[in-house]
């Protein structure tokens, strides 16, 4: 009888192993299976950054066609990762995830700081050459410089405001990215997600003081 009960112990403690074991393969079989959408959105989003943080000679319209490029790819990595057999290992699944959507409201954001800033240079650059206009100008031609002038101060001054909200937002979303990102870090393999020295990078060029010499 002992010896029964003892084979049948036995039979459970290697069933449950064995289950054990076969459920772990499957959990790391989601992460290999949605890891390369991790990584596809990691080397697109460091690409743009690396346009706004590094010294580069891109243009305006160079950056904000990437961003757009970048936006609809990372859509296109999420719908493929969702869409995954990813019930095995849900946690993962749901941290990767987080990671595109953090990784795409970076990219917006930052578009989004960088389009403020445009706008920010073309308003100053308007309104200076209003300023010397209505300077050098005197009877009737002083009217037209005057109304161009409060024209482009209005423009100056929503130009001041949006950069302010945009370098907000930018924050926020810098934020919540490095959050999603040391999250991805428990299930994703390092390499497939932006290294931490670009994510200070990102930060450093992000502070206050430093947005204040870029404005």
């Amino acid at each position: 009888m002992k010896k029964v009960i003892a084979s049948v112990l036995v039979a459970a403690i290697v069933g449950a192993a064995g289950f054990y074991g076969y459920t772990k393969h499957q959990a790391a079989q989601v992460v290999e299976t949605t890891t390369p959408f991790v990584k596809e959105t990691s080397v697109r989003t460091r690409s743009l950054t690396d346009l706004i943080t590094g010294e580069t000679n891109a243009t305006f319209r160079e950056i904000f066609d990437k961003a757009d490029e970048t936006i609809k790819k990372i859509d296109e990595s999420l719908i493929l990762l969702e869409s995954s057999n990813s019930t095995k290992n849900p946690e993962a699944a749901a941290k990767g995830a987080d990671y595109l959507r953090a990784s795409q409201t970076l990219v917006r954001t930052l578009n989004s700081n960088i389009r403020a800033r445009f706008e920010l240079r073309n308003a100053t650059d308007e309104f200076t050459e209003a300023v010397n206009e209505l300077k050098a100008s005197d009877g009737y031609s002083y009217k037209y410089a005057k109304v161009r002038t409060d024209k482009a101060q209005e423009r100056a001054n929503k130009a001041i405001q949006g950069s302010k909200d945009a370098f907000k937002d930018a924050r926020v979303a810098i934020d919540t990215f490095k959050d999603a990102r040391t999250a991805a870090a428990l299930h994703y393999p390092a390499d497939s997600l932006i290294p931490e020295a670009v994510v200070q990078a990102i930060d450093k060029y992000f502070e206050p003081a430093e947005a204040e010499k870029k404005s």
